[in-house]
């Protein structure tokens, strides 16, 4: 897209959660999050995924992903890549089983699952987060979603 939104608040959660309702991305509030990150975002995939499952999502991975994940306390169930056999994280998304995903794809196969990921998510209407650091903003702007107000631009400029 080539429009702009601005998203204004006090917190940075707050702030995102606007701008991403203004964008018309909605982000879900409970579900299952599909996570699915290259090696090197393991570790760091790690507190983002404990702050869903403390948000009560239920985690869903590639396997490689749930495995990182349950050998750090964070329950995840594995779900087949798309050229991995059936079902798999496309046909979760179409069925309506995933909410939101987080990939950040890596390499020649992970471009072909982030393309079937990519139409699947677009024809069902579910975000999709492709950084570390979307995702966490994304923690942070569900949080702040259940309290959202309205507010006057003059409110904050006062």
């Amino acid at each position: 897209s080539t429009g702009e939104v601005m998203g204004i608040s006090h917190t940075f959660g707050d702030a995102f959660a606007r701008a991403s309702l203004s964008a018309g991305t909605i982000l879900p509030e409970s579900g299952t999050v599909y996570i699915s990150v290259n090696d090197n975002d393991k570790l760091n995939a790690i507190p983002i995924a404990r702050d869903f499952y403390e948000l009560d999502f239920n985690i869903t991975a590639s396997s490689g992903t749930a495995r990182e994940l349950r050998r750090n306390g964070i329950p995840a169930e594995s779900v087949f890549k798309v050229g991995e056999g059936r079902p798999n994280v496309v046909d979760g998304i179409k069925n309506g089983e995933i909410h939101l995903v987080i990939n950040t794809p890596l390499g020649k196969q992970s471009r072909f699952d982030e393309e079937a990921i990519g139409r699947a998510t677009i024809q069902k209407g579910i975000p999709v987060i492709t950084t570390l650091s979307g995702a966490q903003a994304a923690v942070r702007a569900i949080r702040s979603k259940r309290k959202l107000t309205v507010k006057a631009l003059q409110e904050y400029h006062l």
